[in-house]
């Protein structure tokens, strides 16, 4: 979902849908924001077909009210990378042309992450179009990609205990008195609600703890993409054909902590 500063990057540049607007404005709603002018343009999805102009006019209305800090060029143009980053969806030509939005963004808004991101688009061209260049599968392409944008998105948006995690090994799994997850160099003790899915099935969650089964599917697991959402504070970890979504315990906590170890890697 859009989070307020991507949402102001589509707004300055006339790309965001009606909906985009309001379900944004229902999204904080629910998180608690209780603010006159949210409260009017997220009450416009009661009025279906919604009016583009009725949008934009509540819009403004809360930009000309100070409800919201607005960020600069550079922070709206990170900030909606970032939300490409997290449409990636582990199919090679979708990501690819996720790749390719990132980097027009980055050229149009001058962001040193063209450099970053270029050498990417450019591995994948070579072995797509390429005429003397080994021959790639489709699958090798796709695990490159993945596997190149998970690290970048890491190093770009993830607090340093979080890249901490990525690339790392499951050694153990303990239920006691906390679901905590252990390798090395790190310790994920997580205390708010969770559930663990294999592909759209949910498996299992911390409401009905079949923790054995839990322990087998992550054990040795490498964990390869995390995500932090500050907007719903939902952390996410993908472990081979396991995604692990751990939800805050209250407001005013996380639901999870990482405990590091002083080694060197």
């Amino acid at each position: 979902m859009l989070d307020w500063k991507s949402l102001y990057y589509l707004h300055k540049r006339h790309r965001a849908s009606s909906e985009q607007y309001v379900e944004w404005a229902i999204r904080e709603m629910e998180s608690g924001i209780d603010d006159e002018n949210v409260v009017a343009l997220a009450c416009l999805d009661f009025i279906q077909p919604l009016n583009h102009f009725e949008v934009l006019e509540a819009f403004t209305y809360l930009l000309d009210a100070e409800v919201y800090e607005i960020p600069t060029e550079e922070e709206a143009a990170y900030a909606y990378v970032r939300y490409l980053f997290q449409q990636r969806t582990g199919q090679w030509k979708e990501d690819f042309d996720l790749l390719k939005r990132m980097i027009i963004i980055a050229r149009d808004e001058c962001l040193l992450l063209e450099n970053e991101l270029y050498p990417i688009e450019e591995r994948v061209e070579e072995a797509v179009y390429g005429d003397n260049v080994e021959e790639w599968t489709e699958g090798e392409i796709t695990t490159y990609l993945y596997e190149q944008l998970a690290t970048l998105h890491a190093k770009l948006f993830l607090s340093p205990s979080l890249q901490v995690l990525m690339g790392e090994v499951v050694e153990r799994v303990e239920n006691n008195p906390t679901f905590t997850i252990v390798g090395t160099p790190f310790r994920l003790i997580i205390s708010g609600a969770w559930h663990l899915r294999q592909g759209s099935e949910v498996m299992a969650g911390s409401g009905e703890y079949r923790f054995g089964e839990v322990k087998r599917a992550l054990q040795n697991e490498i964990i390869s993409h995390v995500d932090y959402d500050e907007t719903t504070s939902l952390l996410t970890l993908q472990m081979g054909a396991y995604t692990l979504h751990i939800f805050q315990k209250l407001a005013s906590h996380r639901g999870w902590e990482i405990h590091t170890l002083n080694l060197k890697k």
